[in-house]
């Protein structure tokens, strides 16, 4: 398996973020962001980390995984929007990212957007089980969105009488 080169160790943990949680989170983010999003420019770079740390943390439900310090984090909305998943450099390609999706995915759709030129992030959705369901391009990113939906199956019924 591809995305999983390496099992979570049994010391992951995940848990609701706290406000004074925002800073650690910030700066996670710029590292993965850093790291994976080299089609942005710099100053799109900076626009982006002051959203994140002044809209999207605040007003989203904010699981962080932890092990030894945080390690990755997954922001959802409303509706089961996952508004972004993030994941430290030197965690990537060991279940992190996998195992926040486990955490909030239980019995929801789960659906997000994500980047174009995001092949990596592209290839790891798909490998969970999203699939592309429509694209747009957005005006103020200047860029191809793909939107891609998860939805978890419901209990298997038994045909037999």
């Amino acid at each position: 398996m591809p995305w999983r080169t390496q099992t979570c160790s049994a010391d992951l943990k995940i848990r609701p973020a706290r406000p004074r949680d925002h800073a650690a989170l910030t700066a996670l983010w710029r590292r993965a962001v850093s790291a994976s999003h080299r089609y942005l420019g710099a100053r799109r770079l900076v626009e982006e980390e002051t959203a994140v740390s002044t809209v999207y943390l605040p007003a989203c439900e904010v699981w962080i995984a932890e092990a030894d310090g945080p390690v990755g984090f997954l922001a959802l909305r409303p509706g089961g929007e996952v508004a972004g998943l993030f994941v430290d450099p030197v965690a990537q390609r060991k279940g992190v990212g996998w195992s926040l999706l486990d955490h909030v995915q239980a019995g929801a759709t789960l659906h997000l957007e994500v980047a174009a030129p995001n092949f990596a992030a592209r290839a790891f959705y798909a490998h969970y089980g999203f699939r592309e369901v429509s694209r747009r391009h957005d005006p103020d990113l200047d860029e191809e969105l793909l939107h891609m939906r998860l939805s978890s199956p419901g209990p298997e019924v038994s045909t037999d009488g």
